[in-house]
């Protein structure tokens, strides 16, 4: 039985398979569902490839979607690809995504967290790295922690925790963004 009425695994289009230096992916529900998480996979990156986007998309707040985009840390000459998962249902109670912080300098690391608002849950969690100076080189920066932890009272997931660091050293400046998808507990 599935604990959300109509939940199903949508899987985007591949996002090319080739040495070109980015990707970007998405992977969007059915009309009439929503999402209520998402996941990726990388194929042949060799941990060359690093996704820096994570991020729900959808009308006003209700999440429908997961744009992601990934960039090669190093001039890689293997060819990758980029693959998204939507986790889809009807409709969920009180169901929105919100941005939970934003954070940016040109420290080696960084880390935003944020929490569902009183009387939701956390279902997913999602982030996004920018680089400040538009010119600097995606694939700097990579996501080396998503963690969700549990309200000590009733042991509901409420809470997201996203930190970044520096792969390379650059005095570049950069941005770590979280996202948060919660319903109503």
């Amino acid at each position: 039985m599935n604990p959300l009425p109509g939940m199903e695994l949508v899987s985007g289009p591949s996002a090319g398979s080739s040495s070109a230096s980015s990707r970007n992916a998405e992977a969007a529900c059915d009309v009439g569902k929503v999402m209520t998480g998402s996941g990726f996979a990388v194929d042949n990156g060799a941990g060359q490839a690093i996704v820096n986007e994570v991020r729900p998309r959808g009308f006003n707040t209700t999440p429908t979607a997961v744009f992601l985009q990934a960039h090669e840390e190093d001039s890689y000459s293997g060819s990758w690809s980029l693959r998204g998962w939507a986790i889809c249902a009807d409709s969920v109670s009180g169901l929105a995504f919100s941005s939970i912080g934003h954070a940016f300098d040109d420290v080696d690391g960084m880390e935003v967290t944020g929490t569902c608002a009183s009387g939701k849950r956390l279902l997913s969690g999602g982030h996004v790295i920018s680089m400040i100076d538009l010119t600097a080189r995606e694939g700097e920066i990579g996501v080396h922690n998503l963690d969700v932890t549990q309200n000590l009272v009733g042991g509901q997931s409420t809470q997201v925790e996203v930190e970044a660091e520096r792969l390379a050293r650059s005095d570049e400046s950069w941005s770590l963004g979280g996202y948060a998808i919660c319903a109503t507990a």
